[in-house]
């Protein structure tokens, strides 16, 4: 068995760390990814297919699973598709007159 030295041991943890981290981003945007499908399928069941295409390039701006996850909620509460409309629009201004901290841009 070959000797690893301490330089390549600090080299093989922060590749590990590096990877752990790229693979916790690509989880976070799979589950965004899914949060938005999922809710484009209730509007569409809500108030029809225009609503769900006027609805899907907002949601695409909203880069918060907490945000997507509280408008899956709000989305009960609306009584029809221009309170969602403008809920969701609200929403995405919200995020970008002030946008989270990196850290927190997937929370």
């Amino acid at each position: 068995m070959r000797y690893v030295t301490s330089v390549e041991r600090i080299g093989i943890q922060k590749g590990m760390e590096k990877g752990m981290e790229k693979g916790m981003e690509k989880g976070v945007e799979k589950g965004m990814e899914s949060q938005r499908r999922m809710l484009l399928r209730q509007v569409r069941r809500q108030f029809g297919e225009t609503v769900a295409e006027q609805s899907a390039p907002v949601l695409e701006q909203i880069q918060q699973l907490l945000v997507l996850e509280d408008l899956g909620e709000a989305l009960f509460d609306c009584r029809d598709e221009q309170a969602w409309l403008a809920r969701i629009n609200a929403a995405a201004r919200a995020q970008t007159d002030h946008p989270p901290p990196s850290s927190e841009m997937s929370l």
